[in-house]
């Protein structure tokens, strides 16, 4: 009797310890926003086994009309932008994760917020409103202001700054078209592209000494530039309308001097992403084995340029193939550094969210049931965001993933 005793308090005793610790861990990694977004849910912890989505919601009510794309997570993960095209204009949309609408930025002539009510645009009414196109948004590294171009409803594009709900300024301004800003992760600089002389060059404005720099100076159009999250180099894509490749500023302050290109061959690169631990980048190429035209592939080199930069030593380094490419944001790298989401080019499936492991090349399809699958972006927490077709029309979703418990 007293054996039994011993051993059901001994039982007893380990079901409370595994208890505690399956409390501790689901409160650890389910945040109170989270929580409010997505409800109570049951993840269980990555192994390496198997990347879940374990709930997914629309962002926004799902109504047609219009089109949505883009999105950008703000850095604490419970803020994010995108894009929504309604007639001719494209405004962009301001929310927090539960898809409450907390700004809308769609320029006026005077470059201010227009102040018509939003809902007024789904109108046929509103056919006297002049096209606003806003887009190319980037967030500041504390969330708190933001930095997007815009052409104010008529024809130049300039690049604007401000914060949610609060005065917007036009910075580094030119009569010719400026964009694709990228806002640095000190906080104290922007980055964008600049057609002031004659072509696509990157430039820096410097937001504590009010000043532009150039920083390439080829016969190349340079574009889409992205910063290393050690703030101290650029990133971009340089070519022509035959070929583009992936080149670096390695120090800001010496641009001329630290430039290299990563790849330079037949193949098309574009839109480079540094990954969050600063050591690789990765970028889309059309390098296909089959050489069919039409068909991208995310490629994966080290930053510091010690891959090779074409040939077989640089397709060794192709994480995924059969990709749709988002070239206005570039690949979704995860937190940790250590995989990146991607939407695979299967319309049988109607191209299905996957995620690829970097180290061990192993890929995962994620069971959003959503259809046509595009613009994924990850946040620090492991929520992905993306946009997904219903009924002809685009919206917004949010998934959340069991990578939520390692970050």
């Amino acid at each position: 009797m007293i054996r039994l005793l011993i051993t059901l308090c001994f039982t007893f005793l380990i079901a409370e310890i595994a208890h505690a610790e399956d409390k501790a861990v689901k409160g650890r990694s389910l945040p109170d926003y989270i929580l409010r977004t997505f409800g109570p849910a049951a993840i269980n912890d990555y192994s390496g086994n198997k990347i879940e989505a374990i709930k997914v919601k629309a962002l926004s009510n799902i109504s047609a009309g219009y089109n949505e794309s883009n999105p950008r997570w703000s850095a604490s993960g419970e803020i994010l932008s995108y894009e929504r095209a309604i007639g001719d204009n494209k405004e962009i949309v301001i929310s927090n994760i539960s898809g409450a609408v907390l700004d809308r930025l769609l320029l006026d002539s005077n470059g201010e917020r227009k102040q018509k009510k939003a809902e007024d645009f789904f109108l046929e009414e509103s056919n006297d409103i002049d096209a606003s196109y806003n887009a190319n948004f980037s967030w500041s590294p504390d969330g708190k202001r933001f930095v997007f171009m815009s052409n104010s409803s008529k024809g130049d594009y300039d690049i604007f700054i401000g914060g949610i709900k609060t005065g917007l300024k036009k910075i580094a301004g030119h009569k010719e078209k400026d964009g694709q800003p990228a806002w640095s992760p000190a906080g104290d600089k922007i980055a964008f592209v600049s057609g002031r002389t004659g072509k696509g060059d990157i430039y820096i404005y410097d937001l504590n000494k009010n000043a532009t720099a150039q920083m390439t100076f080829t016969d190349k159009v340079d574009l889409y530039p992205n910063w290393s999250p050690d703030g101290k180099k650029l990133a971009f894509t340089s070519g022509d309308d035959d070929n583009h490749d992936i080149c670096v500023i390695n120090d800001i302050e010496r641009p001329k001097g630290s430039l290299k290109c990563l790849t330079d061959w037949f193949f098309d690169d574009l839109t480079p992403v540094w990954s969050p631990d600063n050591t690789k980048i990765a970028f889309y190429s059309n390098y296909h084995p089959l050489d069919e035209a039409g068909l991208w592939s995310i490629v994966v080199i080290n930053a510091d340029g010690s891959d090779p930069s074409k040939g077989k030593g640089l397709i060794e380094k192709i994480a995924a193939s059969d990709v749709i490419a988002d070239v206005e944001a570039g690949p979704a790298w995860s937190s940790d550094s250590e995989k990146i989401f991607y939407v695979k080019n299967a319309k049988d499936e109607f191209n299905p969210i996957y995620a690829v492991d970097i180290k061990n090349k192993k890929h995962y399809k994620l069971n959003t049931n959503t259809k046509m699958n595009h613009d994924i972006a990850c946040s620090k927490d492991g929520v992905l965001s993306f946009r997904a077709q219903i009924e002809q029309w685009d919206h917004i979703f949010v998934a959340l993933t069991n990578l939520i418990i390692r970050n």
